[in-house]
């Protein structure tokens, strides 16, 4: 699997680049806007904890705007990137940070019987961590196309989704948070293909493992008995400030233990060993007869 070294060297191209982001009152977020504010970037960010998002922009001061939102919200989003554009006049990168843990452990719990099972349970983790991040990548992306004059000036733009290793393996006691965390990696390479054709604006995700966050706080201590590798929210804040910069589109990175790997090239390469030969030949079918792109055949649009 190939290895994304994250080159601190060009973060300074951040500076006087406009950030909206979601998320951005703690954990990964508030690293991500300490970060892109340290390298002279703008940044516009959303979050439901008024508290904690106006302690950190009092702290940071200028370039940094803070809006109340919430991202099960359709219309907050809007007035966010309509906040974002009249200060700024324009948007260079953004970034779906926002999440939560399983909301309720009760969906598929093993004493469930015919009557308890009428009563329905909460959908609010897949309300926020992937309808909310399909609702900030709508209104993102003609945001970020907002003013180009040619896809040529799209190259510069980028969409980034924060999805989990758990996006990309087999978790237990968590199936909410788990198959949001797989529809946003399905959003990214569904988007990574057409954002760029139509509008030049690169897509990719970022997977990170253990994160000690406030999130986190209950697995913590199994975590240490066991020795197992976690990392600080700084060191995935790197990694989403890093994507942006960077060109390239159509990578999910995997972030663990401060380090970052690109699983896409690899499970496209390998497809026709994990989906068979006549399947994979039937997905190029299916491709060509609709004159598209898909993850399957390696490809990646260049933008």
């Amino acid at each position: 699997m190939p290895s994304f070294d994250i080159d601190r060297k060009i973060f300074s191209q951040a500076n006087g680049k406009v950030y909206v982001l979601t998320g951005g009152a703690g954990g990964i977020g508030s690293a991500l806007v300490r970060l892109i504010h340290a390298n002279g970037g703008k940044v516009v960010f959303g979050d439901l904890n008024v508290v904690e998002a106006e302690k950190l922009s009092a702290a940071l001061g200028h370039d940094i705007t803070y809006m109340q939102m919430d991202v099960t919200r359709y219309d907050d989003h809007v007035k966010l990137f309509k906040t974002a554009l009249t200060k700024h006049g324009k948007i260079d990168h953004a970034l779906a940070v926002a999440g939560i843990n399983e909301s309720d452990h009760g969906w598929f719990d093993d004493a469930l019987d015919i009557n308890t099972v009428e009563k329905p349970a909460s959908d609010l983790t897949v309300d926020i961590n992937l309808k909310g991040t399909m609702y900030f990548a709508r209104v993102a992306l003609p945001y970020l196309r907002h003013g180009n004059s040619s896809l040529e000036k799209g190259r510069e733009k980028s969409l980034v989704m924060l999805s989990s290793q758990l996006g990309l393996v087999t978790g237990q006691g968590i199936p909410l948070y788990q198959s949001s965390k797989h529809g946003v990696l399905g959003l990214m390479r569904c988007l990574s293909i057409s954002a760029a054709r139509s509008g030049g604006v690169r897509v990719n995700a970022v997977c990170p493992g253990m994160t000690r966050t406030a999130m986190t706080d209950a697995l913590r201590p199994v975590w240490e008995a066991h020795k197992l590798l976690d990392q600080g929210p700084e060191q995935v804040a790197e990694a989403l400030l890093a994507i942006t910069l960077e060109s390239i589109n159509g990578a999910a990175l995997l972030v663990d233990g401060g380090e970052a790997w690109d699983v896409e090239p690899e499970l496209a390469s390998s497809r026709a060993q994990w989906l068979g030969p006549v399947g994979s030949h039937t997905i190029d079918a299916i491709a060509k007869a609709f004159s598209v792109a898909t993850l399957g055949d390696g490809v990646k649009v260049d933008i």
